[in-house]
């Protein structure tokens, strides 16, 4: 998120005016900023866009943002003159005012979420975010290895006293995903571990903020997830007992003598892409979740679009395999398919109304 574009020019704060609050010289000012811009790694950051932005970049001229001021502040406070109580209370207003821009950043950036339904998990009725938008939410950008030393500094525990995150409450590992989920916990726990392994100053700023509200607002983004969640558990049961427990593929069903058999939901057209068929009963079918797995291995994945063409493609060129060991496996491949071609035939109207009305607005 590009804070500063969003940002009016009038809320800038010019040198020359941050020389005159911090009782400094403008050439003091410029001075400070080539010392923050010396070293990366130190503990002073000014990073342009979110601590200031370029208005000659030829002669390093610059306006400044309200963190970027506070950041000075802080740096001219503890270096040149700690005992004024004038700059203190020039850090105290700017620490203020900066601790409430920063959390209303964060709860933009979680907010975010529910338009990234991809990255968000609900299970048990908790919602789990992904390695890519945690990063997001924690501002490491493509900083993996800094979320892996959170996680060690968290699991390490004699550094700080808290206990290890746990599996299903902190994180869970989904097969789908490149690396782990994290629930509001588990983020919370992170952004306290950055705030002791990172030394940038607005790092730290930024994951106090996370650490505050990462439980509230999370919370509150996820509360139509969970619903919608709610809402696809019961289309699920509804096709499981349309089918009588059934796999609408195989017409196996666990028993005394298939009792590792598993029954899952697919939905032909995916709830990603098709999330408007996503509670249409016809568009949901009861299968074994072995041929499930093999159907999604077959697409590429868990997380690449899928049709009921594909589907239908896929019972087709995969039947050895899907109706081996069948009582009639001509019979019981006929019957899937034309199950799947029936489907289509009731749900691809919509689609094609739907595909119409996007031509025509396009």
């Amino acid at each position: 998120m590009d804070k500063v574009s969003n940002q009016p020019k009038s809320t800038l704060i010019s040198a020359e005016n941050l020389a005159d609050i911090l009782r400094v010289n403008v050439e003091d000012i410029y001075s400070y900023c080539k010392f923050f811009d010396a070293d990366p790694d130190d503990e002073w950051v000014l990073n342009e866009k979110e601590h200031f932005i370029y208005i000659n970049k030829k002669h390093g001229a610059r306006k400044f943002t309200k963190s970027g001021a506070l950041e000075l502040a802080k740096y001219v406070e503890e270096n040149v003159d700690k005992k004024s109580p004038w700059r203190k209370l020039v850090k105290t207003f700017f620490d203020r005012r900066h601790k409430k821009y920063v959390r209303s950043c964060v709860m933009e950036r979680v907010a975010d979420l529910g338009g990234f339904k991809k990255g968000v998990t609900i299970q048990r009725g908790k919602a789990f975010v992904n390695t890519q938008q945690t990063r997001y939410i924690l501002r490491l950008a493509n900083r993996q290895d800094l979320l892996k030393a959170a996680l060690e500094y968290e699991q390490r525990g004699e550094e700080h006293g808290r206990p290890p995150m746990k599996h299903d409450d902190h994180f869970i590992d989904l097969p789908d995903e490149i690396g782990l989920s994290y629930s509001a916990n588990g983020i919370k726990r992170l952004s306290m571990a950055l705030q002791n392994i990172c030394k940038s100053r607005s790092t730290k700023s930024w994951n106090s903020a996370v650490s505050e509200s990462i439980l509230q607002t999370l919370k509150e983004v996820s509360k139509p997830l969970i619903a919608d969640n709610r809402k696809l558990a019961e289309i699920t049961k509804l096709a499981k007992n349309k089918a009588k427990q059934y796999c609408e593929v195989s017409k196996r069903k666990k028993s005394n003598v298939n009792l590792d058999f598993s029954l899952t939901a697919h939905h032909l057209y995916d709830k990603s892409n098709y999330d408007f068929f996503q509670y249409e009963i016809n568009n949901v079918i009861a299968i074994d979740s072995k041929l499930h797995n093999a159907f999604h291995a077959w697409m590429g994945g868990f997380n690449k679009s899928c049709t009921a063409e594909d589907f239908l493609a896929w019972l087709k060129v995969q039947s050895h395999e899907i109706f081996e060991g069948c009582d009639d496996e001509v019979s019981q491949e006929a019957a899937a398919i034309a199950n799947i071609k029936r489907r289509i035939q009731l749900l691809r109207p919509a689609l094609d109304a739907r595909e119409e009305v996007s031509e025509a607005s396009e």
